[in-house]
């Protein structure tokens, strides 16, 4: 993993830091999941009740069930191509933690993205994130953003107050995670933690701001003393890490 050396104020420092106590990855936290485990059709005269998507919590059975159910409907689930001029096959989905239930288990804790196959009238798990995410609500989009002609799953998670970019792109066979990641360092913490850089207490756009035919990372936040701090990251197709390429401060959002 390559990670930006990046120039990080006090402040900011104790934000990362208490951002990275909520939304940390482990590097030895993994899921047991059979990724060649093919979901067959079921049964409807089994079913005695519809499967169904309530808000709030949504665990990942909920979302395999109800995706292996309604997957033939195109209504209900969009098949995306996860390269350009491919084709369009694949089905997105995402589920969400309730964190505050002290109940539940840790795993059903996180949040999660998933990525499925249709083949032969049938819908197999491809691919699913393994990172611990805590936050809700995504907001998911399909771009290339890297211009290699392969999709990067671009997912926005929030809880109503931070939002946090997590970035996955399609190689050809799997998916990889590129969002890069800033090391905490405190004396509080032991395990080695890090926390996704695309955080913002504001808003998180995904355009392209310098038109060159690739959308940036736009990170908006409102700071302490009035106005915006919106930190601008673009794909260095060269080097292929993301780099800082403008730092702005505005009086309104942009």
């Amino acid at each position: 993993m390559k990670f930006l050396n990046e120039k990080i104020t006090p402040f900011l420092i104790v934000i990362i830091i208490i951002l990275s106590l909520l939304f940390y990855i482990e590097n030895k936290h993994k899921i047991n999941f059979n990724k060649d485990n093919i979901i067959q059709n079921q049964d409807i005269t089994n079913i005695n009740k519809v499967p169904e998507l309530t808000f709030g919590q949504i665990t990942r059975k909920e979302v395999i069930d109800h995706v292996n159910y309604f997957f033939k409907d195109r209504n209900k689930y969009a098949r995306n191509a996860l390269e350009v001029g491919g084709k369009k096959k694949f089905i997105i989905g995402f589920y969400q933690p309730n964190y505050r239930d002290l109940g539940l288990a840790e795993e059903d804790k996180r949040a999660g993205i998933m990525v499925f196959e249709v083949k032969d009238d049938k819908i197999k798990l491809i691919w699913e994130s393994t990172e611990k995410i805590v936050l809700v609500r995504p907001t998911i989009e399909l771009k290339d953003i890297t211009g290699d002609g392969k999709v990067e799953i671009l997912s926005i998670w929030s809880d109503g107050k931070i939002s946090m970019l997590y970035i996955y792109s399609w190689d050809g066979k799997t998916f990889k995670f590129i969002t890069p990641l800033i090391k905490v360092e405190s004396e509080y913490i032991k395990n080695d933690l890090y926390s996704p850089l695309f955080g913002a207490s504001g808003d998180i756009q995904i355009k392209d701001s310098n038109h060159d035919g690739l959308d940036d990372i736009l990170l908006i936040s409102p700071k302490i003393d009035g106005g915006y701090s919106t930190s601008i990251y673009s794909w260095d197709i060269n080097k292929k890490i993301f780099v800082k390429i403008k730092e702005l401060t505005t009086t309104d959002p942009p």
